[in-house]
């Protein structure tokens, strides 16, 4: 079992008061989706990962990168889509310890430009440890 802080994943999540359909539909040929529904009385959410396997040297940064270039070559109606949802979010998980080992990552400042140009923000999600 690893005791130390790691990277474990990084999702793309989308939320909208307009239907994702083109965009989900375009994205899920590409991309792992893993959730899509319609909430409340007018909200869609989409969350998707990328469809590669994991492996230690995955880094958040190498995710963003490939779930960019999808983003960026959407049609112009998906990108619309993309532009008119009220969230656009990379949500980066780490599993932490709490333990006296540090960990460490870093986003090149060339990736956020290009995650701001497309208007997305970046959410960091720290899981616990499971005790058995």
């Amino acid at each position: 079992m690893n005791h130390t802080s790691h990277f474990i994943n990084a999702d793309f999540e989308i939320e909208s008061h307009y239907s994702l359909d083109v965009l989900v539909h375009e994205l899920e040929s590409s991309l792992c989706l893993l959730h899509y529904a319609k909430y409340g009385n007018k909200r869609f959410r989409a969350t998707f990962e990328t469809n590669d396997p994991w492996t230690p040297k995955v880094t958040p940064e190498k995710i963003i990168l490939k779930i960019c270039e999808h983003l960026e070559s959407l049609s112009k109606q998906a990108k619309n889509d993309l532009k008119k949802s009220i969230i656009r979010r990379f949500d980066l998980g780490f599993e932490g310890n709490g333990g006296k080992q540090n960990f460490n990552t870093s986003i090149t400042v060339p990736t956020l430009k290009r995650i701001s140009h497309l208007g997305c923000d970046i959410a960091i999600t720290i899981y616990r440890i499971a005790k058995n």
